[in-house]
């Protein structure tokens, strides 16, 4: 089972997200969150909702598992 710490999380998220040429306004308005919860998601300080997860795993076509 893969482990996944704040910067793992983090981490990915920012590859997802610069991997599409999408920018944290475009991503906050598609997850339908402030461009201030995607950059705290970006640098680990906090992890989104599940709500807020699942439809940011959509957007950046990342697993859910």
């Amino acid at each position: 089972m893969a482990v996944f710490t704040s910067s793992r999380i983090a981490a990915l998220i920012v590859k997802a997200i610069n991997a599409r040429g999408l920018t944290f306004e475009e991503v906050a308005k598609k997850v339908g969150c402030t461009e201030a919860s995607i950059y705290s998601w970006c640098r680990g300080h906090n992890h989104p909702s599940t709500k807020n997860g699942m439809k940011l795993c959509q957007i950046l076509g990342i697993s859910e598992q």
